[in-house]
């Protein structure tokens, strides 16, 4: 699970901008490095289908902040 924000975050280390062109993104998109943990109630309803290349391209960006900014 991951926490997505339209709100301006790229001077943090925790944050990183997704790339452009996602499907279903309409402006520019930060997405939280920080682990989240959720019921798995809360889980079925928030969840939906990220498509293999945005799985991909968060696990290269998360590995990459454990030894700094992933940007």
């Amino acid at each position: 699970m991951a926490r997505c924000t339209s709100t301006d975050r790229g001077a943090r280390r925790d944050h990183v901008r997704m790339p452009d062109g996602m499907p279903g993104l309409s402006r520019a998109t930060w997405v939280s490095l920080r682990p989240l943990r959720l019921r798995r109630s809360a889980l079925r309803r928030r969840a939906g289908r990220p498509g293999h290349g945005l799985v991909t391209w968060y696990e290269e960006v998360s590995a990459g902040a454990a030894g700094g900014p992933g940007r």
